[in-house]
């Protein structure tokens, strides 16, 4: 979970979001899960991140471990950008004749 400084949740995923299914574990096993953020730009300010571990399903499940506000980090931009993020967009001009 990504969150500004407010607290207002600007993104989340999982492995079950990704598409990614986690085979059965044993006890004592280990299991490392790593997440490559591509961040589109956002606004300059402070946001956290928190990560957690649940057992279930996507919309069914039980939470085993949550760090809330785990990561606290800055973003510093010479862009400017309206609202929270900016999307990729891409533009086509016509002229009539």
């Amino acid at each position: 979970m990504i969150r500004d400084r407010l607290g207002i949740e600007i993104s989340a995923s999982n492995t079950s979001h990704a598409g990614q299914t986690l085979p059965p574990s044993r006890k004592g096993q280990i299991y490392t899960s790593d997440f490559l953020i591509r961040m589109p730009y956002i606004a300059a300010g402070s946001y956290t991140i928190s990560p957690a571990v649940a057992k279930g399903e996507l919309l069914k499940h039980d939470m085993c471990d949550w760090i809330d506000n785990a990561l606290i980090f800055s973003i510093h931009s010479e862009r400017i950008v309206y609202g929270m993020m900016m999307m990729q967009v891409d533009v086509k001009n016509y002229a009539s004749d």
